[in-house]
């Protein structure tokens, strides 16, 4: 086997053996992160929306995050953000997230944690909390975050 094909079929079981809806994307990243402007993943049953602005600097995270892999599902993603982040003086997070996992809430207390050092350095960072008016737990979930953490929140009922 010629060595083009051996890495190619070493890319192609790489992207086989991973499971998460992110993973399509995991050997363009590097692409990505230096030309294009957005990354945008569509939902799936557990995986959210995902729209990554790099040009402003917003993140915008729509749907279920229930995942058993979910942390692999945003581990790219934030990165990206951290590295992102760099560079800038403002930062915004639009989150909406109807149903989530323990691994999800690890994962938004550690962005949200990051975040808060940002702030403590002079970026600006704002992060919008939707929830609907009726589910009361997430509601909450965003009232908790807000306590934690000095992050300029609007915690938004539709």
């Amino acid at each position: 086997m010629n060595m083009n094909k051996e890495l190619q079929t070493k890319q192609e079981n790489m992207l086989t053996a991973t499971r998460t809806h992110f993973s399509p994307f995991a050997l363009t990243m590097e692409g990505f992160a230096t030309q294009s402007p957005n990354l945008l993943l569509e939902p799936t049953l557990r995986t959210p929306y995902v729209n990554y602005n790099k040009s402003q600097l917003k993140l915008t995270i729509k749907g279920r995050s229930t995942d058993r892999d979910i942390s692999e599902f945003y581990a790219p993603i934030i990165s990206l953000l951290k590295r992102d982040s760099k560079k800038t003086n403002f930062i915004a997070l639009d989150i909406h997230i109807p149903e989530m996992n323990t691994a999800t809430l690890k994962v938004l207390f550690d962005l949200f944690r990051f975040l808060s050092i940002k702030v403590s350095r002079g970026t600006a960072v704002e992060v919008v909390w939707r929830s609907s008016f009726k589910n009361q737990e997430m509601r909450e979930t965003g009232y908790d975050f807000s306590d934690l953490f000095d992050l300029n929140f609007r915690l938004i009922s539709e």
